[in-house]
């Protein structure tokens, strides 16, 4: 037994990596906290009402259990009064996997824990050893070679009259758990000690003992018979223990950091760790760093005896980087496992860099059900083999066609503290399809400029070769690269051409420069042709047969500079081996280079948002050249390249929405290239577009009609195929409910269902397919509708008008956000995408519930981003400007991104491509507040008007368009130029004023209507009636009409304003307002008083105060008015 512990704020030793390297087997512990009365005590007594009380007290020293607990292990915790009770849910059958998600739901039934009424310990002790029996029960494998115990904490009598019924109740939860329990007692409060109370101190001991007969007591009771268990209804031989040797804590005087220090070191009662492998925790989500993991190693004094914990934290994604970069052909990638067989990095979860919020860690059968029982015991238990099967790739169902034959590789990874094993998955058609990097035939092997633009100097490049462009810091007339970190011979390197020092990086490659200095080392150090070299060995010796001095990354790295030394024309495979080999790269990633360098002369002729390419061997190409913000970006699973090398015989469309690194949604068009040799993919080809680019593209590849909607293959409409090209965001089974149900039954729109393992639910989505139905598909009568193939695009045009007929005949989809339906029979029911309602995961076990028969949902794809802010060490640049004029038809015109074709006006006879067309034409609205049209002739008043406005402009050019249409209260009419060109400000300045008909009719432009009329202001007062206080006051309206313009002029101190037809009527007063300046800014002045702080209006010596200020236009002072009208 404990009386006291060292205190100390040392919370290192209370975090689940300090406790899992200290004391690394898997616990399950249910944490049993008493809720009693009596908790309401403050510390040290009621003679201490200022003082933490005993339930806060409690409750943080439970948080401090909490937290030592890592997901390997199990938690689970019951707070007792006159009953006990758990968390809702599975928390609270079970105990439950101490994941973040977990413990975060135990935290908060923490803090719901309050003081109550009595303290029946039997009733929380058969919670407790139900929650670990259950558990126990399902998964036994959780209590294999484990720590199981219950920590409970009291500081109250027992209420119950028979305290046997307590022990009868441990020795049942024990038979039932094989007497593994151990079982920790901590009492605290100061009449713990109290002589009355002795015999709660002998039952705490007799609990912690279990039978043992071995503890010893400092309030006077020693070991051996004093002991042990009386006869109970359940026990009759009391020799034997109950459980194993627990331990008692008794705290007389406590404060928070005694008892959570105490309680906080529950696991130093266990053998502490003396192995010196690293300990991996799961990983924990860090600001900036993502999923970061620690490793800990025990450190261990002269003796052998553990002493503590060294640590350090580490990003998952760097500890492993070549892992998460693993490629092998199309589908080939790999994945981590760690210790108890949890996935820790697999390509069906987030990034690890990217992901912000902390994910789920799933066992390895049930990411990957392929496997075998046999593949997952020697993943798990870190025994190297292989095993072979079919199954899912990206982008397909796991149906029979959606699958391929791979082999699963995997080998133990050495000196981690537990069992962590490396799988790589490789395909079958991949290991067919993989080739040697092949030599190119001759030529010069081309500069290029690397993606990291912020390391240039001055003196490389000038203001004048940057602009911006859709948010972007561009280079005008080049493109960049980027290298994958795959296409490395060691994908860590390139972690060092990425970093932020300029010595680490090469913007640019002078190729001219390197191949000069690799030549000139081959010479003095005789080494062979450099294509026989070992890609992995160091890069070239300058001694022969020596690793004396080789050269320095720094020394191939080479200013920024276009080439000027014409050297002789060296074979392809000489520049690009020998390239490939200073950079550390596979020379197939140099082969790309040469080979995409024709898009330098075919993309700067052409202005679309974007224009980048992709290679399978991970080479990245953008024009205009810009920075991407990911460095650890590969081509390869960006969501354009996936679906075109899924599809290669198709032009790929992605309606894109409104990413962040773009102003405005766009349209995103990416195809499949192949080698010319042997007519293999090389790579995909794309393009940005905006949404006009892609609505002239579309229209020339049909006829436009009123009811059409543009489908992709996933179901969702990215626009209306009409002159306008509406374009909306929304899914087939939205806009086409009727439609969508049909689809389904003749089996077009399939559901597709995906385990999602980071939130840990089901997803419905679907996948639009006519198979080799090209041609359309038509149902006659009330089913009336079209569908067919937009040619050789992943497009589809649906032609379909919503009508009752069709919707109460066929029957609608439903489109909630949870799906009613979360079974295999989805393709029953037509449902709009949707997340199933129920849980598909067991959250106590983190694990899912069922797998059978859906494929777990791969990470959401994500789209290359451009960097925002780059230090150029310039200023002053200006947006890029598209060259409009030189193209010459309305198609090339239309296409691209800021230009438009002019073909009326000044140039109805000779259309251009412009930035802007003249605007030679203008709708005006002339408002007639005075009077109602309707009463008098149009024909004279569209005759009177048209003479007026010649009048008023008197310009032979101007013109007005028919027809005049004239309302009640307005005019509306086209003006325009004779000759097409623009509008002359001064027309609309002119046609600003009002003016009048010979009938007196005023018009008034409408937008101008504000600046010509007055303001009226109208102050309302509580316990006045102006209009009977004048029946008795006759100067009161003149004394009024002094007080208000003095009320007026003192907060407004404006000259310039005049006050004029004030009128008291009732409790308001009313005025009308007028300046030379701006009427609207006038007015929003006003708006801005304070009531509050306004002066009142003294009548006669009544002080009147302000309940409400109004402010408004009065149109009608523009119109003559009698007093009366006022």
């Amino acid at each position: 037994m404990t009386s006291e512990m060292e205190i100390g704020r040392n919370t290192a030793r209370y975090l689940d990596w300090y406790v899992f390297t200290a004391s690394p087997k898997k616990k399950n512990v249910v944490i049993v906290v008493d809720e009693s009365g009596s908790m309401s005590i403050p510390n040290g007594g009621f003679k201490h009402p200022n003082t933490t009380l005993r339930v806060d007290i409690a409750k943080d020293a439970a948080r401090t259990v909490l937290e030592t607990f890592s997901p390997t292990d199990h938690v689970g915790v019951v707070a007792f009064s006159n009953e006990p009770r758990s968390p809702s849910g599975c928390h609270g059958s079970k105990v439950a996997r101490a994941t973040v998600e977990n413990k975060k739901i135990i935290h908060q039934f923490l803090d719901s824990i309050k003081p109550k009424k009595d303290t029946y310990y039997g009733k929380a002790f058969r919670s407790a050893f139900g929650l670990l029996r259950e558990a126990k029960q399902q998964t036994p494998d959780q209590f294999e070679n484990s720590l199981d115990m219950i920590l409970f904490l009291t500081d109250g009598t027992p209420s119950e009259s028979n305290i046997n019924s307590i022990l009868e109740e441990i020795v049942q939860g024990q038979s039932s758990l094989n007497n593994t329990i151990k079982i920790f007692v901590y009492g605290f409060g100061q009449e713990i000690l109290n002589s009355k109370y002795q015999s709660k101190t002998d039952l705490l001991l007799k609990i912690a003992d279990q039978n043992n007969q071995n503890m010893s007591s400092m309030f006077g009771i020693s070991g051996g018979k004093h002991l042990q268990w009386p006869q109970l209804s359940n026990l009759k031989d009391t020799s034997k223990p109950i459980g194993p040797v627990g331990n008692l804590t008794i705290l007389p005087d406590v404060d928070t950091e005694q008892l959570r220090n105490v309680m906080g070191s529950y696991y130093t009662k266990f053998p502490m760790s003396k192995h010196t492998d690293y300990s991996i925790s799961l990983p924990h989500i860090e600001d900036k760093l993502g999923l970061v993991t620690t490793l800990g190693i025990p450190t261990l004094d002269k003796g052998g005896n553990f002493f503590g914990v060294a640590g350090i934290d580490l990003s998952l994604l760097l500890m492993f980087y070549e892992v998460v970069h693993f490629r092998q052909g199309q589908h080939g990638y790999g994945f981590v496992v760690g210790n108890n067989g949890k996935i820790l990095v697999h390509p069906y979860m987030s990034n690890p860099q990217q992901q912000m919020k902390q994910p789920r860690f799933y066992d390895v059968d049930q990411i990957e059900p392929v496997l075998s029982d046999e593949a997952v015991f020697n993943i798990t238990n870190g025994l190297p083999g292989h095993f072979y099967s079919k199954i899912a790739t990206f982008w397909k169902t796991p149906d029979i066609q959606g699958t391929k034959p791979a082999t699963f590789y995997y080998r133990p990874i050495l000196h981690f503290h537990g069992n962590y094993s490396v799988v790589l998955v490789i395909f079958d058609e991949d290991i067919e399809e993989l080739r040697a990097d092949e030599d190119i035939e001759k030529g010069e092997f081309p500069s290029f400029i690397y993606h990291r633009m912020d390391l240039y100097d001055n003196n490389t490049l000038n203001n004048s070769d940057f602009c911006t462009r859709d948010n972007s810091v561009v280079l005008k007339n080049n493109a960049t690269v980027k290298f994958a970190p795959s296409v490395y011979s060691n994908p860590v390197k390139s972690l060092e051409y990425e970093q932020n020092n300029k010595n680490r990086s090469y913007p640019f490659i002078n190729t001219t420069e390197m191949l000069d200095y690799s030549l000139r080392m081959q010479k003095a150090s005789k080494l062979p042709n450099p294509s026989v070299l070992n890609r992995h060995d160091s890069i070239f010796s300058k001694d022969s047969g020596k690793t004396t001095q080789s050269i320095s990354t720094t020394e191939m790295l080479v200013s920024f500079q276009r080439m000027q030394i014409n050297y002789p024309i060296y074979q392809y495979h000489r520049n690009a081996c020998i390239f490939s080999k200073n950079a550390d790269i596979h020379q197939s990633a140099s082969n790309d280079i040469v080979l995409t360098n024709i898009t330098d002369q075919v993309w700067t002729k052409d202005d679309m948002i974007w224009r980048y390419l992709g290679t399978e061997n991970g080479f990245f190409k953008i024009f205009p050249g810009t920075m991407l913000s990911d460095i650890h970006y590969d081509p390869r699973d960006d969501i354009w390249y996936r679906k075109a090398a899924e599809n290669p015989d198709k032009y790929i469309f992605i309606d894109m929405g409104t990413p962040q690194q773009n102003t405005s949604s766009y349209v995103t068009m990416a195809k499949v290239f192949y080698q010319t040799s042997n007519g293999s993919v090389s790579g995909v080809v794309a393009a940005d577009m905006g949404r006009r680019q892609f609505s002239t593209i579309l229209t020339n590849m049909m006829t436009s009609c009123l009811h059409c909607y543009i489908v992709d293959d996933a179901g969702y409409v990215i626009g209306k195929a009409n002159a306008s090209m509406d374009l909306i965001r929304t899914h087939i089974t939205e806009v086409a409910g009727p439609v969508s149900f049909l689809l389904m039954k003749q089996g077009f729109l399939k559901p597709e269902v995906c385990m999602d393992a980071t939130s840990g639910v089901k997803r419905l989505t679907y996948r639009l397919d006519l198979g080799l139905k090209w041609l359309s598909i038509r149902k006659a009568g009330c089913h009336d509708y079209t569908l067919m193939t937009i040619n050789n695009t992943n497009l589809y045009l649906l032609n379909y008008q919503q009508d009752y007929c069709f919707s109460l005949d066929v029957g609608t989809c439903n489109c909630q956000e949870k799906c009613l339906l979360c079974n295999n029979q989805m393709d029953s029911m037509c449902q709009c995408p949707c997340t199933c309602v129920n849980r598909t995961t067991d959250n106590c076990n983190n694990t899912f519930t069922m797998t059978q028969g859906y494929a777990p949902c791969r990470e959401s794809l994500r789209h290359w981003k451009t960097v925002k802010t780059i230090n150029l060490h310039q200023s002053n640049i200006s947006e890029c400007q598209p060259q409009c004029p030189s193209l010459q038809t309305e198609k090339d015109c239309l296409l691209v991104s800021g230009c438009t074709w002019c073909a009326t006006g000044f140039y109805n006879h000779i259309p251009i491509c412009t930035g802007t067309c003249p605007q030679d034409r203008m709708e005006i609205y002339m408002k007639t507040p005075c009077h109602n049209l309707t009463e008098y002739s149009h024909l004279s008043i569209s005759l009177e008007v048209q003479k007026l406005l010649q009048s008023t402009v008197n310009d032979s050019n101007f013109d007005i368009s028919p027809p005049m249409i004239i309302k009640q209260d307005m005019i509306n009419f086209t003006i325009s130029t004779k000759d097409r060109t623009s509008i002359p400000n001064t027309w609309t300045e002119l046609l600003a004023d009002p003016f009048y008909t010979k009938d007196k009719i005023l018009l008034i432009n409408q937008l101008a209507m504000n600046e010509f009329t007055l303001l009226r202001l109208t102050l309302a007062f509580n316990d006045v009636n102006f209009t009977k206080e004048f029946e008795t006051e006759l100067t009161l309206r003149d004394y009024i009409d002094v007080q208000v313009k003095e009320f007026i002029s003192q907060d407004l101190n404006d000259g310039n304003v005049t006050v004029s037809n004030v009128w008291p009527e009732q409790n308001e007063i009313s005025c009308m307002l007028n300046t030379t300046s701006n009427k609207t800014v006038l007015m929003q002045h006003i708006q801005t008083w304070n009531i509050s702080t306004l002066p009142s209006i003294d009548v006669f010596g009544r002080k009147l105060s302000l309940v409400n200020i109004s402010v408004e236009h009065s149109y009608n002072s523009l119109c003559p008015v009698s007093c009366h009208q006022m």
